[in-house]
């Protein structure tokens, strides 16, 4: 759940390749997401990605396009920790995360 409440998200593969498209229960597009290779991105987007993470590597790169969006997802990793940045297409970066590998254990008895 974010600004636009619940969203749905349907994955497939197309000729343009994965493909994400994410709407609202009432059908209101809110994005595309497309993997693209690394090198089609724009270079002020790699550039910041590459400068936030020092020695990371790249493992995906998406752009989201839809009605009132346009940004790109790099997710980079270093040692085992995956940085996740979505960035607008001159660059800038809007966030930063880490998603942390982890071991959790529950009690079934």
């Amino acid at each position: 759940v974010w600004e636009y409440g619940r969203v749905w998200e349907v994955e497939a593969m197309t000729p343009a390749g994965k493909q994400e498209i994410a709407a609202t229960a009432d059908g209101t597009l809110i994005y595309v997401e497309t993997t693209i290779k690394p090198q089609t991105a724009p270079a002020a987007v790699m550039a910041t990605a590459k400068a936030t993470v020092p020695g990371g590597q790249v493992v995906e790169v998406d752009e989201k396009k839809g009605p009132t969006m346009h940004q790109f997802a790099v997710k980079l990793t270093v040692d085992e920790v995956i940085h996740y940045l979505r960035l607008d297409p001159a660059g800038a970066l809007l966030t930063h995360g880490l998603r942390l590998p982890a071991v959790v254990e529950v009690r079934i008895k």
